[in-house]
């Protein structure tokens, strides 16, 4: 009754061939699909900062394995161990959402900005840009500028005593100092006796030094915070022609690309996290234990998600 090797056979009703390996895969999968469901409605509702969201809408979104979430569980479990406030418990959640989102942050960062993992890597650790800014100097024959390393020093240690100012502001000075040194070793010619993808890249790999720094929070009202001077300085530049340096042609708002938090490049599932914790902390409200367990318990489950997303697509 077959016309092949295969699992196909004729169905006169139907007036063709139908295919039982084909019927049986469909019946596995919807089989799978029901246990999976299954297993959402046993974890159940999951209470967030500020809200309270059913398994399947939490999780579903990433059509990633519901048994992952044991174990996202107990990462956060461990994590989060023994707070002795709510205070610190805040504090461990939130440092444990950026160090998570951090890492991800810094590789996004570096291939936007056309730098080096190593280089962006060592720019964010805390003697990272002095190293970096020592080599350029050196490389740009600067090095011969009356107490330069001095100079540094101190516009160094200013930049870092400077609590009001966002990254972008920083790396501005640096820069300016910069073009004093090409100004004093190159008389007139000043900055444009410099390679322009070096000195490119060395306030790309300061903003990212500072962009780190920016981002060592103690709460979640410290991102709204930060949050919010972005969104000043942003309403402030608006919609301004701009051109970048060195690049003859008009980019609308350009400045505007750099004026983002390091956030800006953590993976959704941690910036989601972030916007929740902010949100909740205008509320007052004092946060719980499953909240917070729960919160770092699905950007666990989100990167894990991630990751055998990346994998497949290998």
């Amino acid at each position: 009754m077959s016309n092949d090797d295969s699992m196909r056979v004729w169905v006169g009703d139907l007036d063709d061939y139908i295919d039982i390996d084909a019927i049986n895969a469909w019946n596995k999968a919807e089989e799978e699909q029901e246990y999976l469901q299954s297993l959402y409605d046993d974890i159940g509702d999951l209470r967030l900062l500020g809200s309270l969201r059913s398994a399947s809408r939490a999780l579903g979104p990433e059509k990633h394995d519901p048994r992952a979430w044991k174990w996202a569980i107990h990462l956060a479990n461990t994590t989060l161990s023994s707070p002795n406030s709510a205070h610190d418990l805040e504090r461990s959640l939130v440092k444990a959402l950026v160090g998570i989102g951090r890492r991800y942050a810094i590789a996004r960062y570096a291939k936007m900005e056309k730098l080096t993992y190593p280089s962006a890597l060592t720019a964010s650790l805390p003697l990272g840009l002095k190293a970096l800014l020592n080599q350029y100097l050196q490389g740009q024959g600067l090095r011969q500028v009356p107490e330069i390393s001095s100079r540094v020093g101190a516009l160094l240690h200013q930049v870092a005593e400077m609590s009001l100012i966002l990254a972008y502001a920083r790396v501005t000075m640096l820069q300016t100092l910069i073009h004093e040194f090409a100004y004093e070793m190159s008389g007139p010619k000043g900055p444009a006796s410099l390679d322009r993808e070096a000195t490119r890249t060395m306030l790309s790999l300061a903003r990212l030094h500072y962009s780190v720094r920016e981002i060592n929070f103690e709460s979640f009202a410290d991102i709204a915070k930060l949050n919010s001077a972005y969104n000043s300085i942003k309403d402030e530049e608006g919609d301004q022609e701009a051109y970048p340096p060195h690049v003859g042609r008009f980019i609308p708002s350009w400045r505007l690309r750099h004026l983002q938090p390091l956030t800006y490049f953590f993976p959704i599932a941690i910036r989601s996290a972030l916007i929740r914790g902010a949100e909740w902390a205008a509320s007052g409200e004092r946060i719980s234990w499953a909240a917070a367990i729960n919160e770092l318990a699905l950007a666990h489950y989100a990167i894990d998600a991630m990751r055998t997303r990346a994998k497949a697509a290998r």
